[in-house]
């Protein structure tokens, strides 16, 4: 038998999407396009290969649907072993370092900004970070707003969502002032 590979993140992703019902590769795309999935590329050079692995090793199969039409599809379900080791994750609790070491990248610059970054020019940052994670906060509440009630644990993880989107907006804003009251200085 074949070394199965680790899953990676994506791959997880992928299964949980793919528990409730099948999808394709596209419709698994759209999902990461339209959706708080966003974080996810919905190239399909990251999803095709990722769905080949878990195919691969086991935990999804793929079946052409459609195979006389114009557009056929392959859609996948997780098998078992891919639904045992989704919820095996699900169930897994996280190191505390795994869930306190997400440093952004844009904050490990902002850290060694001094003396590269002028003031103005770390105040245009930090107002690009409010401005994002502003947006992105209305973006995800949005879709929380949306979400039936019986979707409980998918609305407590956007709520985390807007919560923190808010928290770093209203962060980024605190040192937008803070540096103008030092240029005024």
């Amino acid at each position: 038998m074949k070394k199965q590979s680790p899953i990676t993140r994506l791959g997880y992703a992928l299964l949980g999407l793919l528990r409730d019902q099948p999808m394709s590769g596209y419709d698994i795309r759209r999902q990461f396009a339209e959706t708080p999935m966003g974080h996810y590329s919905d190239s399909p050079g990251a999803i095709y290969p990722a769905l080949a692995r878990l195919e691969r090793d086991g935990y999804v199969t793929g079946r052409v649907d459609g195979a006389k039409t114009l557009r056929p599809r392959k859609l996948y379900r997780p098998t078992a072993a891919g639904k045992a080791a989704l919820t095996a994750w699900i169930r897994e609790r996280p190191a505390p370092r795994a869930i306190v070491d997400a440093t952004p990248d844009w904050l490990l610059r902002l850290a060694f900004a001094t003396g590269v970054l002028s003031g103005a020019e770390a105040a245009d940052l930090l107002q690009a970070i409010d401005d994002a994670c502003s947006a992105y906060a209305r973006e995800l509440q949005t879709h929380a707003d949306a979400m039936p009630k019986q979707a409980v644990y998918p609305r407590m993880a956007l709520d985390h969502g807007i919560a923190s989107y808010r928290a770093t907006a209203s962060w980024a804003g605190a040192c937008v002032a803070q540096l103008g009251k030092e240029r005024r200085k």
